[in-house]
């Protein structure tokens, strides 16, 4: 098995096929730990190429594989995986959210207009603000935000949906 997957590996490294890649996320998915950890680093030298391949698996993947992709976008920290980063603020399980809210920081200031038009598309959504929350938390205390018009005081209570959209908007003029 070991030599299937170091093949995988090679052939991912150098641009990889869709099947190729599919049978990488397969081993992302797996029971086996070491099957897992040598696809997510196939995944990490890819890069950029993964990216978009594993946010289009993220929404129907399994608990695991889920987990394994949203490490995968905290360990490469591309701005390209913002969005799928973003969505996973809303996922079930608090350790995915988690995993994607600590890969929002490490990204850094970035992470601000796409946050910001996610509370504005999703007022209600209590993931994305808890976690919006939490990004902008960390960001003014590392002082990595430019400007201190995050909305921390904001989102630090709870904030009626139907006034999220205008608190983000007037923050996104601002900034």
């Amino acid at each position: 098995m070991e030599s299937g997957i170091k093949s995988q590996e090679i052939q991912a490294s150098q641009g990889g096929t869709r099947d190729e890649l599919h049978s990488l996320a397969l081993d992302l998915a797996g029971k086996d730990v070491w099957s897992r950890e040598r696809a997510r680093h196939a995944f990490i030298q890819l890069g950029d190429a993964a990216v978009s391949f594993l946010t289009e698996m993220l929404p129907d993947g399994n608990t695991t594989l889920r987990w394994e992709i949203v490490r995968i976008f905290v360990e490469m920290e591309d701005p390209a995986s913002i969005p799928g980063l973003i969505d996973s603020l809303e996922d079930p399980v608090s350790s995915i959210r988690w995993l994607a809210i600590e890969g929002l920081i490490k990204i850094g200031p970035p992470v601000v207009l796409p946050l910001l038009e996610a509370l504005m598309n999703s007022p209600g959504s209590a993931g994305i603000r808890d976690g919006a929350y939490q990004v902008f938390l960390a960001l003014h205390k590392s002082q990595a935000a430019k400007r201190n018009a995050l909305p921390i005081n904001t989102l630090e209570n709870y904030t009626p949906p139907e006034k999220v959209p205008v608190i983000a908007d007037r923050i996104d003029s601002e900034l």
